[in-house]
This record gives C-alpha cells, sequence and structure tokens, in this order.
C-alpha cells in the first residue's frame, strides 16, 4: 500500500493522516460533511454534540452518515430567504 505525503510549511513531508484506510460508502468525515453542509468543523461538533448529527467513530475516524448530512442541507434550504432584487434607477 502507498502511503500518500504531505508537506509542511517548512517543507518536510510526512505521511497523510488524513487518508481513511476504509471505504467510506455511506458515510463522511468531519471536514467533508463541514464543506457539505456549507458551515466549519466546529460548527459541525456543535451539531454531534447537540444530536443534530449522528456519528460513530470508526478506526479513531469520526464518521457521519451521509444520509443525515443531506436531510440537515434539506432543513437549512426551508429556512433560506430569497435575496430581493434591488432595481437601480
Amino acid at each position: 500500500m502507498l502511503t500518500r505525503l504531505v508537506y509542511t510549511h517548512t517543507g518536510h513531508a510526512m505521511p497523510d493522516t488524513t487518508a481513511v484506510p476504509f471505504p467510506l460508502d455511506g458515510w463522511m468525515t468531519l471536514t467533508e460533511a463541514a464543506a457539505a453542509i456549507g458551515v466549519g468543523e466546529q460548527t459541525v461538533r456543535r451539531y454531534l454534540d447537540s444530536q443534530r448529527l449522528p456519528a460513530s467513530r470508526r478506526f479513531s475516524r469520526l464518521l457521519i452518515p451521509r444520509e443525515a448530512v443531506e436531510r440537515l442541507i434539506a432543513s437549512k434550504a426551508e429556512y433560506l430567504v430569497p435575496s430581493r432584487a434591488v432595481e437601480v434607477l
């Protein structure tokens, strides 16, 4: 198995610790969930703490069911208010 390398700000190569050693069918990492929802990772952690999102820890990874993220995105869409266009004279 090849290890992917990432480079630090000093230029040193280190093993990529973000790579998941198993398939993620139906699961998202914390970073992926935050990007999909459009919020920061800390906000996703608050969603997990308040049980707004479920999670499972596997191989020391915090994983979130993809379905739960999709439901949260759909529920957020209900609260979005379309912006009003301003006519310039």
